[in-house]
């Protein structure tokens, strides 16, 4: 949860700008769209509150439960969490991570207020100031890729119910087919887990399991995308099943795609072994965490041991900043224990995961062509979303009449559709012998992947 820290430097000098104004006359501005608050800002002591509910919504945030009596909000976007209390100088992240307050939380004509600085910085967002426009200006980091949240559902009403929810994500490739390879896999791995969970319970019917009261047989899957930037797609599945007992089962897998080389990473893969010490590494930072709770030191060592043993199953995802390790209940431990983690923050030389900024290659074309003929290829229909270069390139022969090659290079600028259309012709003639027209997809990180080419 570092990466919650590192704007808040960065937002005590924007906000710190702005002094005491009358309600109203600061704007609110999120990945460039306009807030529309119920009341107006607040401005108290040179920071800004804002309405709570519409600034967690417009930063990807879910309010999970406003509890009236305790006088506390808590919000949910992916795995972070933030609570906060009205009328005191903490906001608490994930659970256990204090940030102090400039301004705390306040209730305002029945409506909660919160610090914008403070949520927009736990969010991970950037802010800007504009003292110009009075306006705040604030960009949520988006994901590179559209992706959509699919749901496959079976419910059977038996002598105990069977409910089964199961959310995948699905990639908008693009004509990326390892994109698709991926999707394949989301979408069978979903059918399967229902499939699974129905063949339990139609075991269990067959055998007349009972109790003396009726279980609720229930199956629910539902994943988060941790990192989705510089060519690297980490995605997190967790499965929480109930057929009865003490308590639900639940487990989680992590799965980090490389979509520069389109393959999938091992944990392995994503450190320099060579010049560091993963297994180690893991195994003491578990342990840490289980002396935390324990005094028994045969109990750590063997969890420590454990660690290293079961190295290559150990569960991994990205973050923005780091990369956790986990051991899901009893793979190392008992269930009582959870999950046993690991965060290993991304330092340059141990870790083999480029997430600076990518400059993504551009994408070469030949197109066979002869200037001797006195017919050229010309761009005739240009795009707004690339960068692109069309450069003849001489035979390497004398020869007369020898025809060479065109070159075309296309780099993505800006995100979205793109389409491009050169013809072959000779400047005297209106109509073209021959013409190209290629259709890309530039994603948020302006990765560049060819849709369709059509030669006539």
């Amino acid at each position: 949860m570092k990466k919650i820290i590192r704007i808040l430097i960065s937002l005590c000098i924007v906000l710190s700008s702005i002094d005491v104004l009358a309600e109203g006359n600061v704007s609110v501005t999120v990945n460039g769209v306009l807030l529309d608050f119920d009341q107006p800002p607040i401005i108290e002591n040179g920071r800004t509150l804002v309405p709570m509910r519409a600034i967690f919504e417009a930063l990807g945030c879910t309010v999970e439960y406003w509890d009236g009596e305790e006088k506390t909000v808590f919000a949910e976007k992916g795995f972070d969490t933030i609570s906060l209390v009205i009328g005191e100088n903490t906001m608490l992240l994930n659970g256990e991570t204090e940030i102090t307050l400039d301004v705390p939380a306040r209730i305002e004509n029945s409506g909660t207020f919160i610090p914008l600085r403070a949520v927009s910085n736990a969010l991970g967002a950037n802010v800007e100031w504009n003292d110009a426009d009075k306006a705040v200006i604030i960009e949520s980091r988006q994901g590179a890729h559209k992706i959509e949240k699919k749901l496959i559902t079976e419910k059977i009403e038996n002598k105990f119910d069977f409910e089964a929810n199961v959310y995948y994500p699905f990639i908008e490739s693009n004509g990326n087919e390892f994109i698709d390879k991926i999707n394949e896999e989301y979408e069978s791995n979903a059918k399967v887990s229902i499939a699974e969970a129905l063949d339990f319970y139609n075991e269990c019917l067959e055998e007349e399991y009972s109790n003396d009261y009726e279980i609720p047989f229930t199956l629910d899957v539902d994943y988060n995308i941790t990192m989705d930037r510089n060519g690297y797609i980490s995605i997190v599945t967790t499965y929480a099943t109930y057929t009865g007992g003490a308590h639900p089962n639940s487990t989680m897998d992590g799965r980090t795609f490389d979509l520069r080389d389109n393959k999938e990473l091992t944990l392995r893969e994503v450190f320099n072994e060579e010049t560091f010490d993963l297994e180690n590494a893991v195994a003491e930072r578990i342990a840490d965490k289980v002396a935390e709770y324990s005094d028994d030191e045969e109990h750590i060592r063997s969890v420590h041991d454990s660690a290293i043993e079961d190295i290559d199953n150990a569960g991994f995802y990205l973050t923005d900043n780091m990369v956790h390790v986990f051991y899901v209940p009893y793979q190392i431990a008992s269930y009582a224990e959870g999950y046993l983690t690991a965060d290993i923050y991304y330092d340059s030389e141990y870790i083999n995961v480029n997430l600076s900024d990518y400059d993504w290659p551009e994408l070469v074309y030949e197109i066979p062509g002869n200037r001797t003929t006195g017919f050229e290829w010309t761009l005739v229909q240009d795009s707004d979303k690339l960068d692109i270069e069309l450069n003849y390139i001489e035979p390497e022969t004398n020869l007369p009449g020898t025809g060479g090659v065109y070159e075309l290079r296309v780099k993505g600028v800006r995100p979205g559709n793109a389409n491009i259309r050169l013809e072959y012709k000779r400047d005297f003639e209106e109509s073209p012998i021959e013409t190209l027209e290629y259709s890309f997809y530039v994603e948020n990180d302006l990765g560049v992947t060819l849709i369709n080419k059509k030669q006539s």
